[in-house]
């Protein structure tokens, strides 16, 4: 598959500003303790969430009332994966199209998806860092501590969170 990451970068980056913008134009009134950018290497797509406590709150007794085994390490592994964030992934960018990726699958070695895939994961944290520099991005009205952070769709939360540690995009 040839990509320019460089050019996905920026393409990547004014997405994101784009759609944040967009999204808090149509709710200002959040305040939001999480955004993230979900990624998914099939077909290299990207998804954009934001989440609130409420929301947080509501999910869990809507869908975890009954669950008398809930802990603290379940509830935080459900605040931070946006797969539980229902209505939070507010836009999606697909990075190539659908034959071309399908293509790329069936003739690639496993070494070639695996260096794909490394690029595609830099790239998306490469974005995430120059989005926290950005307006947009001070313009998300946050309650403390806030996160902002990758994560793989089959990723464990707690790597992602540490990554964002590491990469000085969390609070937690």
């Amino acid at each position: 598959m040839n990509v320019d990451w460089d050019s996905v970068k920026k393409d990547l980056l004014d997405f994101v500003v784009t759609s944040v913008d967009e999204y808090l134009s149509y709710d200002p009134d959040s305040t939001f303790y999480a955004f993230a950018l979900t990624i998914d290497f099939d077909h290299l797509e990207v998804n954009l969430a934001l989440n609130t406590n409420e929301k947080h709150e509501l999910i869990l007794k809507q869908y975890y009332a009954d669950d008398e085994h809930m802990n603290l390490q379940k509830k935080f592994d459900i605040k931070y994966n946006p797969g539980d964030w229902e209505g939070a992934t507010f836009a999606t960018k697909y990075l190539t199209d659908s034959q071309t990726f399908d293509e790329f699958a069936r003739k690639a070695s496993a070494e070639e998806e695996h260096l794909e895939n490394q690029s595609f994961r830099e790239t998306a944290w490469y974005v995430l860092k120059e989005f926290v520099k950005t307006e947009s991005y001070k313009a998300i009205p946050k309650i403390q501590p806030f996160v902002a952070y990758v994560i793989d769709h089959d990723e464990e939360v707690e790597d992602a969170l540490n990554l964002a540690r590491e990469a000085g995009t969390s609070e937690l």
